[in-house]
């Protein structure tokens, strides 16, 4: 967050619980960072999954909340990753561009004809927010936006320059490897 550079990402967009449309879901937004290393003078990688939340601000960061579809929601790692300085909240907000359709057929046709832009931000946990960065995300015409393919992992792979803690290891492993298993 400290040296974003301009950069290509990988991301999937998914219901987290799983459940039927029109049924609301926790959606998941995850994506990895692949930016220009050459600017940076260091390997830059590093996966970041966030979670539609309550809120921005008091607990509501912390808690995740179930959508009828992304449009209008606010994005938040929920567990905070391990930086220098203390523990750090990663959150996006839709500048433009999100996705109103629950069904990834939809959301891969909505985001065909329109790119959904993104604002990055950071805080600490009781902290104001910061924008560090802005994500456009696109799907070439009917590109699957959940591709099973396409995992991510934040606890083997957090972000360049951030870890995780024990505490959150420990409450995330066992959710990880099971949706691997899927």
């Amino acid at each position: 967050m400290d040296a974003t550079a301009p950069g290509r990402v990988e991301a999937r967009l998914s219901r987290g619980i799983g459940v039927p449309v029109p049924v609301p879901d926790v959606w998941g937004l995850a994506f990895r960072q692949a930016l220009d290393t050459a600017r940076l003078g260091v390997p830059a990688s590093g996966d970041v999954l966030l979670a539609t939340v309550a809120g921005s601000g008091g607990l509501g960061r912390f808690v995740p909340a179930v959508r009828l579809s992304p449009w209008g929601a606010s994005f938040g790692s929920v567990m905070p990753y391990r930086s220098t300085r203390g523990p750090v909240l990663v959150s996006a907000r839709t500048v433009s561009g999100a996705p109103a359709s629950a069904t990834t057929v939809g959301q891969a046709r909505e985001l065909g004809r329109t790119p959904w832009i993104l604002q990055l931000l950071w805080a600490t946990p009781r902290g104001p927010w910061r924008v560090f960065a802005t994500l456009t995300l696109s799907a070439a015409d009917g590109a699957a936006v959940d591709r099973a393919d396409l995992r991510f992992d934040p606890l083997s792979s957090p972000p360049t320059g951030a870890g995780t803690f024990a505490w959150t290891r420990a409450l995330r492993k066992r959710s990880y490897r099971a949706a691997r298993r899927d």
